[in-house]
This record gives structure tokens, sequence and C-alpha cells, in this order.
């Protein structure tokens, strides 16, 4: 196959939809020899903060003179974007032919469907093997205990926060979903985790120390405190014996995955990474990760200044919009806010309308191009509950154009509440 005729395949296996559970992807591997079996692992698991923890810890480890791969989802653009060795995307040659060698597989087998995220995953550990990556960084797809990234054997697990997502799948209740999550750990693997909740995190120091699993705690064992925040990036010192470091990303929350890397890589170097401070600092500066509360016009070197601020966020449920709620409310205080909102059907759509449509001046909804898209007029009719002023933006494009024509110069568009309408907005923006 090349490149093309890989996507339409892949596309195709989006049809079966998710089936979780381990059997797909073991047997993936078994007929691929087992590339997870010699490789050394980070494996990331949480409702957010996965991709920019993940980017983190690849960034340091990269700076510390390891080959790092790193495999994520979803994409913003492009789907090579899944699988990283040392930030750099796979190819669409060696993707195709990665592909290619999986499909021939499956086709030899009877009554074998694995799924489009088992693919993917077989895919990421045989070019990370292939590429003798040093350390591989695996972001769980969907809960943990039956996702198909659930094959590896980490060095150190990471638990990032745990709020309501893909219900339907995990369970209502958050012991639930975080007893999902918590099945990525396995004995005497090193944790590191940013839950606060006092229930769930009893439920964990528990297990670990059931398990004998060394753990640590941000805000317990890793402690964080902003210095000074703008739009150039966030200051901050950890446990208040360093020196302060920089980070790129911003919001809060972005703090604490920080504090999640520096939990991680801390652990690895007991297990034998040679890691010091200032790979861990120069890491943490130089990580970016778009479409997380990334503010593209209103800065000089941007083509679009002079006009409108535009901030992208992925934001895709309740607890991550509250966050970017408090984001915009810390570097743009009291801006008017236009909302270019488009959200999946299948995430909590009603309450993520509810959640921030209030606080924007105007809404401007539209519709993501998939299958899973919540249709823009039903997410407008909706936003009409919680804000007078609303209109149907049609297509993620028209959305935005519609937006940048009603918007002041003083103004902030906010393009938010799905990675995929964020990743439609940056192809249209550039």
């Amino acid at each position: 196959m090349d490149y093309n005729e890989t996507l339409k395949y892949l596309e195709h296996l989006e049809i079966i939809g998710i089936k979780l559970g381990l059997e797909n992807i073991k047997k993936l591997l078994l007929l691929s020899g087992n590339p997870a079996k010699p490789m050394r692992f980070v494996h990331i698991a949480g409702t957010n903060g996965k991709g920019s923890t993940a980017r983190f810890i690849a960034e340091i480890l990269k700076r510390s003179g390891y080959k790092v791969g790193l495999y994520t989802s979803p994409h913003l653009e492009r789907l090579e974007e899944r699988f990283l060795v040392n930030g750099n995307c796979i190819s669409r040659e060696r993707l195709a032919g990665l592909a290619t060698y999986y499909r021939e597989l499956i086709k030899k087998e009877k009554d074998f469907s694995p799924t489009y995220f088992e693919v993917t995953t077989a895919i990421a550990l045989k070019y990370f093997l292939d590429e003798r990556a040093d350390i591989c960084i695996m972001e769980v797809g969907l809960g943990g205990r039956l996702d198909a990234t659930n094959v590896i054997n980490p060095e150190v697990c990471v638990i990032t926060s745990i709020s309501q997502d893909h219900m339907q799948y995990l369970g209502h209740r958050l012991s639930d979903i975080a007893g999902e999550k918590f099945s990525i750990i396995k004995p005497g693997v090193c944790v590191v985790t940013s839950i606060r909740e006092r229930l769930l995190i009893k439920k964990l120091k528990d297990i670990c120390q059931r398990s004998k699993n060394p753990l640590m705690v941000v805000g317990e064992d890793i402690e964080y405190k902003l210095h000074k925040a703008d739009l150039h990036g966030q200051i901050f010192s950890l446990n208040k014996t360093q020196p302060p470091f920089k980070i790129k990303l911003l919001g809060t929350h972005q703090l604490i995955n920080a504090s999640l890397a520096y939990g991680a890589v801390k652990m690895l170097s007991q297990r034998g990474f040679n890691i010091t401070l200032e790979h861990i600092r120069e890491g943490l500066e130089e990580t970016t990760w778009p479409g997380r509360f990334e503010v593209l016009a209103g800065r000089q070197s941007h083509p679009f200044r002079g006009s409108p601020s535009i901030v992208l966020d992925g934001a895709h449920n309740v607890a991550a919009i509250k966050r970017l709620k408090e984001t915009l409310g810390s570097f743009f205080p009291a801006k008017k806010i236009l909302l270019v909102l488009g959200i999946m059907a299948d995430k909590d759509w009603s309450h993520i309308i509810r959640a921030i449509a209030p606080v924007a001046r105007e809404v401007v909804t539209c519709q993501i191009q998939s299958k899973r898209a919540c249709p823009s007029k039903d997410i407008a009719r909706e936003a009409k509950r919680f804000n007078s002023n609303v209109t149907d933006g049609g297509s993620v494009e028209d959305a935005i154009s519609m937006a940048r024509d009603r918007a002041g110069k003083e103004d902030v568009i906010c393009v938010t509440g799905s990675l995929y309408v964020v990743g439609e907005a940056r192809k249209f923006l550039k």
C-alpha cells in the first residue's frame, strides 16, 4: 500500500469501532515477533494531561541523550504525528510499509478483525523496535485495563488526573474509572500520580503497598510553586530546592503535568537512566504541544498580527473545559471571548456546552469532518439555553471566518470542544 491507500485501510478499520480487550493486540504482536518484549517503557493513563506529560518526559529523555519513541493519540492534522522518534514523525513511506506488513499478517488469519487503535499500537511498537529506541513513552488510548497499550511492561507508570469521560466504556463512578486506569500498574513498577481525590489516592496507595510499587504523588512528594506566567511561558519551582524551571505550555494544569514528568524521570534515574537536573530543565523548557491552549494570532510574529488573539484548545470533556475557562481568565482577563465550538457526539456534549457557553460574548458552532461529529445545529440549539448570542456556523472554516469577521482587535477567539476541531482549525489558519 502507498500512503493514501494506508489512510483508506485504517479508515476502514475505524468502522469496527472500539472493542476493548487484549486478545487482538496480543495476537498481532505474537504474529510480528513480540516487538514490545525487549523494549523499556513509560506508560501513561488518566483522563486529561496524558499527552502533555508524555511530551515533557520524552523531551527530557531526548535531552539526556536517549533515543525516545513517543506514541500518543489522537493526532491533530496527520496520522504520522502519533509515531515520533526523538520528536520526528514517522515518514509516510515507513508508515505505509508497516501498515502493509500488518495488513498481510491479518489477512492470513481467519476471523481476525483488529481495530484501528490495535493496529496503530502494533505499528508503533514495531517501528520503535526497528528504530532501536532506548525507551518508549506510551499513552493509553482509553481506560487502561483493556487498552491495547496494556501489553507492555513499563519502568514507570504515570496516572494523570481522573474525571468522567468515556463513561459508556469505563463506568459512571470515579472509583470505577480509576480502577480501569490503575490496572496498568504492574507489580514492583514505579508509579507517579497527580490525582487528588481522597478516596482515589487511598485506593492507589493501597494498590502500591500490596504490589510493592514505589509511589510519588504531586502535592505530597512533589510540590510546585508558580512564580510568573505570561503568554511566553510559566516560571515555577519544584520542592523549594532547585532554581526555577520554565515551560512554554500555559495553564496551572501544565505545571502539574510538568511535575508528573519530573517525578517520572526521577524514578527512571533510580532505574539506571542518566538524567541530570540540567537535562530536566532543558527538556521542560523546550517542550511544545500544539492544540493545548495554543495562542496563534495576537503575537507580533504571527501573520495575523493586529487581528484578535486566537486560542486553540482541545478540551473535550467537562474537566478539561473547566481548566480552559480558568486559563482564559488568567491570561485574558476582561477580554471578550468569541467561542468557536465543535464537539464529538459520543462525548458528554450537553454538559460541555453548559460549562463553557456562558463565558462567551458570542458562540459560533461548527461541525467537525467526522462521522462521530455532533451536528452544529444541535450544538447551537443546546448553547442557546446558556447564551443568547449563538450562531450555527456550519463548517469549522466557516465558523472561524465568521468569528474573525465579528471580533474586535482586542477580543479573543477560542476554538475548542475537541482535538479534532482544533486539528481542522490549525490546517485552515496555517
